[in-house]
């Protein structure tokens, strides 16, 4: 299974709740436990990604993209290219749609749209996911 670190996922040089840019920076860098670390951090720090719908859609900022992979059952998260990631999951992909995002309060990075191929059950599963273990909450 594959892990994205935060460089990966455009974290560094960028202000993100979870860890400092020299962490992420470190000459000791390895992709898996730097995640590892970041993902961590949530319960640690008390602090968590975010999420927020405007009641047809759901949007997540950048750090629920990092945190559902170590939240979501089973999963992978992958880079696709051109800044998009999706989730691959025993239940279907969850798409992250940085194109489509619209900016929220309290969002850590960039808002994507959350979208995924099995009627949005993915969508609404990690967000409960998210949720239940703490990781990630509704912003306004």
């Amino acid at each position: 299974m594959t892990k994205i670190s935060p460089r990966e996922l455009g974290q560094v040089g960028t202000p993100n709740r979870y860890a400092t840019e020299e962490a992420i920076m470190s000459p000791n860098h390895n992709k898996t436990a730097s995640a590892a670390h970041v993902a961590s951090r949530a319960s640690v720090a008390g602090k968590t990604a975010g999420h927020h719908t405007d009641g047809e859609h759901w949007y997540a900022d950048t750090a629920f993209i990092n945190a559902v992979q170590y939240v979501y059952p089973r999963s992978e998260l992958r880079h696709i290219g051109f800044g998009e990631f999706e989730l691959v999951t025993p239940d279907g992909t969850l798409q992250f749609d940085r194109m489509r995002g619209e900016k929220f309060p309290g969002q850590s990075g960039r808002s994507h749209k959350l979208y995924d191929d099995a009627r949005g059950k993915v969508v609404e599963k990690a967000i409960h996911l998210m949720e239940q273990k703490h990781k990630s909450e509704r912003m306004a």
